[in-house]
Parts: C-alpha cells; structure tokens; sequence
C-alpha cells in the first residue's frame, strides 16, 4: 500500500464533487420521500376515526408482477407457511389462511416476462390476469404489485409494468402498492435511497400513491414486517373509503371478448357464475361453448396427430432401423436453440451466448449417433428483406455441416409469448430460403414447456390462429421441450417422432442444390479477404496519423451527439413504400467522467414524423444547443443485426447535410448490436459486416474517413481514442453549425490545413532535392556498377509516408454517389493485401522524419474556437 501511495505522489483519492454532491441531493430526496409517506400514513390513520370504519377483519389480496419477482414467496411469507408452489404456473392459484387475527384470500395471478410488453403477452396469460380479480369475490382490497430489488428498473421494464397492471382498468391504481421482494439485497441502506437511485422506479412509485412495502422473504421467521404490510393496507382501504375494487363490467365484457379462451380453468368459472346465482348466464354460455368447441378441436388434432404417428411407424418395418440422426436447429434469436441441442445431447455442447455461425455438435444418445448443428437466428419481429446478410448466408450453410445432408429441421418456438401473424410470415421467409421442399423435413419444437403447467400444447396452438397455420405447414409435426429439465423421457420421444419423419420420406435426408452452397463460400472467402484487407488498411491509416501528428493530449471535456434511428426507420417497407424524410428528435443528456475526462454525451432517437425536412433541420440545430458550445464527436449508430440498405444510407446522408458538408469531418460511425454488450462477439471483426453488407454501408463508412468502432462495453475507451486521433485531424476544431456556410469548411479548419500543407510542401521539395541528387549518383554508380537500390527504395517510402500525409489533411470531398475509397488500399479481387511499403511507416522513424509540428496539446495555439 505504501508503494502504491508512493506511485500516486502521496495524494490520497478524492471523489469527482459533481458526483459527491449528487450522491447528498439524492440522500436528501430520501429523507423528504420518507418524511411524506409518514405524513401520509398519519393522514389515512386518522379517516379511520373519522369515517367510523370498523376494523378491517378479511383482507383480499391479488400478487401481480413479472415472472421471478418473488409473488410465490411473498404469498408463502404473507400466510406464514408453504402455500404456493414456486414452479411457474399459466393459471391463477388462491390461498386462504388465518394471520394476526385476520382472515386472507391471496391470489397470485401468472407473471410476464420482464421485457415483454402487453401485445406479445399471450391471450392465455391476459386472460388469467384478468380472472384474478372474480377468484376473491366480490373483489380484492388491494394488489400487492411485485419489484425485484436485485434487478435494475429499466424505463422499459416500468412501461411494460404500467401496461400490464393498467389490463386491468385505470383505478386499480387507487387500490395498488409496490412490494420490494428480495429485502435482504438492501442491507442497512433505507428503500427511499434505492427508489432515488433509480429514476424510472419513481414514476412507478408515485403511480401507486406513494404506497410501497420492503418484504424479506428470505426471513419468514420476522413476523413484524408482515403486520406491518397489514396495517398499510388497512390504511389503503381506508383511503378508498373502505370500498374493494370493482372492474367496471363494460370493461370486463369487452376483455372477455378479445382474450382466447382455451385452458381448462375456464371450465371451472361455470361453477362460480352458479355460486353467484346464474348472473350474465346468457354471455357465460356463449363463452364456455367456444371453449368447448377449441378443446374439440384440440382433442381432434391430438387423434389427428396420433393417427399420423401410427401411419408412419407401420412405414417403418419397410426400413432398416435408424441408427444416425443429423438435425438443424432453427428458429429466431431467444427462442432456445441453444438450450435444446444441450438438452438432447445430454450435456452442455453449446455456448448460449448468441453467435451468427453455425455450431456443430455431435454425440450418442439411446444408441444412436447424433450430429446437431444450430445456426444462427433471426429477430423476431424482422422479416427477411431487414436480416443481415451472415445470417441468411449461415442459414444455407447449415444443411453443408451434416454431409450429405440433415434428416430433419427442428423450429424453435418459445412459449410463453404470444405468436402473430408477423411472427409467422417471418418464420416462413427465412425457412423458405432452403427451398419449399425444406418443410417435408420440418418439426416444430416448443420451448419452455415448463410455461404450460398442466395445460395441454393442443390447447395453446387451438388459442393461436396464426400458430395454427404453422403447424399444418409442418405436416401437425411438433414436440414440447422443457429445458429447465434433463427429462430423458422426452428426449427418446422426440427422437421416435424423428424417426416417424425420417420414415415418412422414405429414409431420404435433405439435400440442397451444390452449387448454391459453393457460391456461398466462394463469395464468403472473398468477402472475408476484403475485410482482412480494409482492417489491415484502417490499422495502418492510424498508425500514420499517430506517427505524422502526434499522440495527442486527453481534452479535459469530450461533448458527443449520438444519433440512433428507432427501428422503424431501420426497417424497408415490405411493400416498397417510401417514408418520409422527416423525422421527430427525441434528446436526453448523460453526464459521466472517466479518466479526468468530463463525458457529456448527447443521445438522440429519431423516429418517424411528417415533419418537413425544415421542421427536421431545425430540430438538430435546437438538439446542438445541448451540448454548447458544439460537439467534439457525432456517434452515428448503426444497428448490426440488421441489414443496411439503400435506403437507410440516403436518409443518413439527408438528415446529416442537414447541417452542412463539412459535418462528416466529425462522425464516427458507432456499430451496436441488440444483443447489448456482445456486438463485438457477433463477428471475428467489424470489418465482416461492412463487406458483407455491401456498397451502401460501405460508403457511409468512407464517407466519414474510415472512422468506426464497435461498441464492446460501457468503458468508451476505444470511442474516446478514436475522438482524440479525428480532433487531431480536425486540428482540435469540434463541430460548430453555421448558417449559410453548409458546403464549406470552416475558416479555422481551412487556415490550420494552408499551415499543414505548406509544411509538407517544404518537406516534399527538400525530397525532390534528394531524390535529384540521388539519381545523379545512380547514373555515376551504375556506370561504375556499385549502384545500391537500397537508397532509392527509402527515398519511395519516404515519399509515400508524406503523400498519406496529405490525404489525410486534405481528403477528397465525396457527394453524391461516390462508392471510391480514400486513405485505404483494399483489392477488388480480394487477392492482394496492401504491403507494409504503402504507408512506408516501416521506415519513417529510421529516415528521422519528425511528426508534424502541430501542438501535441489539442486546442493551444491552434484557434480561439477550441476548447
């Protein structure tokens, strides 16, 4: 430790004060959030006395949140013992018990996933939600809406949340209180700082009247916090008047009508309209012969299914007993493909992290030899036309990784979401891309059949129109997997249904037409060498820049402008419809410091408008404003799981000149990828993707001088290096929009290239001098033969050091539709890699060429506009 002191010259750590002052406001937030609830509770205590309410002996309570949030525990907890089950369930589960003298009716209502919103909730799960409140007649007090305190409170994780709950009608909010599950996380730290450190859970909070309770479910022994979970709630109902929540019956009708009805719970709910003496039996009749008439249809398609299941095994004796199986697993990202192969392989053979290659995995299982290949998936919501191009490619490549080719083709469907016709559509188009014939060799493969419960798979796919549709497409092929358990049963199951397949094409694997498959990789091996080529290229542009001009000093503030497009901007039109050019600008700033580097960050999403390309213009000029006095980096974000067309390069170029020509002297092209922090990981390198995406994105890359990163972490440090060596080119000018000056450079920028210029003016003729003299000496050696070729190569290379110089100084200006490279060498032909001698930095620094003399500390003495 004292080493390290002494390394630091004895100064101790001192926390940024900006931060540290954050920190006390935050603190001082907490305390003023605690001190109103308080006031609060006085309030709702002293209605008791006044509305001369009795006191509250029966409490009916429905638990409502996402899917591990901790409702089962809370119930266990509440009630004092092992009431619910804490495997997942799809149907609605009530518990009655006896605590502090009251009695209680708990409900828990079947969670949603965390990031999925209301439309891909499946009717199954809405439904339930909205039975929860008839299972505690004639209603319940209060609804205990469950936080995870481990996990973060995205502003997207609160939308979804606020949907969900709002299923149920805009007052259950009035009779609503936050349940912080997971106590135990917090330790000593009060629950107001917690809500104060994450402002999307604000908005939640106050949404639910301030009302909110710490649960440790983890200490079902402290039998305090449960009484005083009660005694909230009493107050709660005092709020309302003593009044339980009633859903407003239009309201109800109106659900009843849109949600499918299709799990035998439904049946039960008969007996609960006769309890309640036959009330609205005219429309419950009515539901319960549609739900008679889906599980006819289901028990019809199971006999249908079993039928077919026998057919194809009596085809069997025909053939000699299977002993291979190759498969592929298919399906959009998310949906388990991973999972799966780990599951029937018996083992963990796959990485679950995403790739964009295909994964080939082989071993035995129930004596028979299997070879498994799972390539890569789509997103689900992308059609075809909007994939990226790998993907599509790896897709063909698949049936060339289980020579001669797969038995079958397993489609991941993952349950617990609800499928659309869009789903559909998009599934259809990137199988199709193996030929219709692919669809003989096809079984559908449900996931997460621990989502089911006791609910038969029939029953969901009878509640899906769109699904339905799928499964015929598959010959009624499908299979239920439940990942979350090595079961060996359903595994030998899967693999007899295989086998009826295999059986039912008379023994005949899948082939797919050569040729294909070696254009494939014909053009994968040159897409792959151009972008070795341009990496190599961009290497050594930097190397020059950093050996020419210096390495810079940090700037002590970094302003950067993000521009990202929302997705529907990303997406062509499937019907080939031009959108607007316009685009409204949604700006929120970010604040960070790292490395003695004060970070202000600008981050704008653009979405779709019938703004005028005016309205749009000035929009970006108001949006410049945030980060006065102009940004030293513009981010453009491109998003890598999608393919980049045309279309999405010209709108870039319209919405960037927006602000003048000379704007692409400062953006760098940021790659991001949905999966987070793995877009690094998608590919072996960047470069991949702007080869194979081809002459669009290719172009705004050169556009912006070769500048672009990829995202990897939260760190920034390749975004700050990359920042410093373009302010280096820039002259350590940042952006600065000037009316009326929009197809020119700026004069500071224009004045500080006449300096740079005229200096390698001086060292190009001081060149000239030599090479004169040089070949004075060459003519005298040659005739003496003792001429040494060693000379006149160090003079070429020295040449080309300044001549890269000079295009990086004063690089062409492109417009239009320019596709030429600058500053890189890259071959056509993908068989020539750029030699060291291009640069000639190899023997810059033995022929003692200095850097060029600019100030190694950006923005002295270069102009009054730099920071």
């Amino acid at each position: 430790m004292e080493e390290i002191i002494c390394g630091n010259g004895g100064r101790h750590y001192e926390m940024d004060m900006k931060r540290q002052e954050e920190v006390t406001k935050r603190k001082e937030r907490a305390t003023a959030r605690m001190m109103k609830v308080e006031e609060q509770r006085q309030h709702l205590q002293s209605l008791k006395g006044q509305l001369g309410l009795l006191p509250q002996l029966q409490f009916r309570i429905v638990l409502l949140g996402t899917r591990l949030s901790g409702k089962s525990s809370s119930g266990n907890t509440i009630l004092g013992r092992e009431a619910f089950d804490l495997k997942r369930t799809t149907q609605c589960v009530t518990r009655q018990g006896e605590v502090a003298g009251r009695q209680l009716t708990v409900v828990e209502a079947p969670g949603w996933w965390r990031f999925c919103d209301l439309q891909t909730k499946p009717e199954l799960t809405k439904q339930e939600i909205v039975l929860s409140v008839s299972l505690c007649p004639p209603g319940p007090h209060i609804f205990l809406l469950h936080v995870h305190i481990a996990d973060p409170s995205s502003s997207q994780y609160i939308e979804n949340t606020l949907e969900h709950v709002t299923y149920l009608g805009e007052e259950v909010w009035s009779h609503t209180m936050v349940l912080f599950s997971r106590g135990d996380w917090l330790g000593e730290k009060p629950i107001e700082q917690y809500i104060e450190s994450e402002e999307a859970l604000q908005s939640l909070v106050e949404k639910c009247g301030n009302r909110y309770h710490v649960l440790n479910n983890m200490d079902k022994g402290d039998r305090e916090q449960i009484t005083e979970l009660l005694e909230k709630m009493e107050e709660i109902i005092c709020g309302n008047g003593g009044r339980h929540y009633e859903m407003d019956m239009k309201r109800q009708e109106e659900v009843m009508k849109r949600k499918e009805r299709a799990t035998a719970r439904m049946m039960k709910m008969e007996e609960i309209i006769c309890g309640n003496g036959g009330r609205h039996y005219e429309m419950d009749r009515k539901r319960l012969e549609e739900v008679m008439k889906r599980k006819e249809g289901a028990t019809a398609r199971v006999m249908k299914v079993e039928k077919q299941r026998q057919h194809l095994q009596s085809l069997k004796g025909q053939l000699l007993p299977q002993l291979e199986f190759r498969i592929v697993l298919l399906g959009y990202t998310l949906s388990g493909k991973g999972s799966s192969g780990n599951t029937i392989l018996g083992r963990e053979a796959f990485d679950l992290k995403r790739t964009t290659q295909c994964v080939t995995r082989q071993g035995e299982v129930a004596g028979r030899q299997l070879t498994v290949v799972e390539a890569p998936g789509w997103w689900v919501n992308v059609n075809l036309k909007n994939t990226a191009e790998l993907p599509k490619q790896e897709n063909m490549l698949s049936v060339s990784l289980c020579p001669p080719g797969p038995h079958i083709f397993l489609l991941h469907v993952r349950l617990g979401s609800a499928v659309i016709q869009a789903d559909i559509d998009s599934m259809l188009e990137h199988v199709n891309l193996l030929t219709e014939r692919v669809w003989s060799h096809t079984m559908l493969l449900f996931t997460h059949g621990d989502w089911l419960g006791d609910t038969p798979i029939e029953l969901i796919i009878e509640s899906e129109v769109a699904l339905q549709f799928l499964v015929e497409k598959c010959g009624n092929r499908y299979h239920v997997l439940n990942n979350m358990e090595r079961d060996d049963c359903q595994v030998l199951e899967l693999l007899e249904k295989i086998e009826d397949l295999v059986a039912g094409n008379g023994g005949q694997h899948f082939e797919i037409d050569n040729n294909k498959v070696l254009a494939i990789q014909k053009k994968r091996r040159h897409l792959i060498k151009r972008a070795e080529d341009r990496e190599e290229s961009i290497h050594k542009q930097r190397d020059v820049i950093q050996f020419v001009m210096g390495a810079g000093l940090p700037l002590p503030q970094v302003r950067i402008l993000s521009l990202q497009y929302m997705e529907e901007l990303l997406f062509s039109d499937p019907n080939g419809e031009m959108l607007s050019d316009g685009v409204t600008l949604q700006s929120e700033t970010k604040h960070c410091s790292i490395e003695d580097q004060d970070i202000t960050t600008v981050l704008v999403k653009m979405s779709q408008s019938a703004n005028t390309l005016q309205e749009t213009k000035d929009a970006f000029v108001s949006t410049l404003s945030l980060c006065d006095p102009g940004p030293h980096a513009i981010f453009l974000v491109v998003e890598m799981s999608l393919h980049f067309s045309e279309e999405n390069r010209r709108r870039r170029q319209i919405h960037l000149e927006l602000l003048g020509e000379n704007v692409w002297d400062h953006v760098i092209v940021v790659f991001v990828s949905k999966e987070y922090h793995l877009a690094y990981k998608l590919y072996e390198r960047i470069e991949e993707y702007i080869e194979m995406e081809g002459e669009a994105l290719q172009w705004l890359v050169e556009k912006c001088g070769g500048r672009y990163i990829c995202r990897k972490d939260k760190s920034m440090s390749d975004e700050l290096k990359r920042i410093g060596e373009m302010m280096l080119v820039n002259g350590g000018r940042y952006f600065r929009y000037e009316e009326g000056r929009t197809n020119q450079t700026t004069a500071a920028t224009a004045d500080w290239r006449r300096e740079q210029m005229l200096e390698l003016k001086k060292k190009e003729d001081e060149l000239a001098q030599r090479r004169r003299t040089s070949l004075q000496l060459e003519s005298e050696d040659v005739n003496q033969g003792t001429y040494d070729t060693h000379i006149s190569d160090k003079a070429v290379e020295e040449g080309s050091v300044l001549s890269v110089a000079r295009s990086i100084i004063e690089p062409p200006r492109m417009g239009g539709d320019d596709f030429s490279f600058y500053s890189l060498h890259i071959s056509d032909t993908a068989s020539e890699a750029p030699s060291e001698q291009d640069t000639g930095i190899s023997v810059a620094k033995s022929m003692n060429i200095p850097p060029m003399s600019m100030s190694r500390t950006v923005g002295i003495n270069i102009c009054k506009d730099t920071v």
